[in-house]
């Protein structure tokens, strides 16, 4: 009879160097950069930093150029969204 090897679970968020390995290689600077720019999401658990596969599937399915998620950002005493109050 043959064995088939049980595939663990696919893990919610993945270590930045894990992360760096699946986008071929790029430097942890380019993955920190992608989050900054609201490209990847990232986790973090005590000290330690972790990027949700779910961004990560979404990076690569817009063929690395995926919209950035909107940001809030604070002018004059209001909160606004990417590109409003301007």
């Amino acid at each position: 009879m043959i064995e088939v090897a049980e595939r663990e679970p696919e893990q919610d968020a993945v270590p930045i160097s894990v992360t760096c390995w699946r986008l071929g290689n790029v430097s942890p600077t380019h993955v920190r950069n992608l989050e900054k720019k609201g490209l990847l999401d990232f986790v973090h658990i005590g000290r330690r930093t972790f990027v949700t596969n779910e961004s990560i599937k979404r990076f690569l399915a817009a063929g690395g150029t995926a919209k950035p998620k909107a940001r809030v950002r604070h002018t004059n005493g209001k909160f606004v969204q990417n590109g409003e109050g301007r």
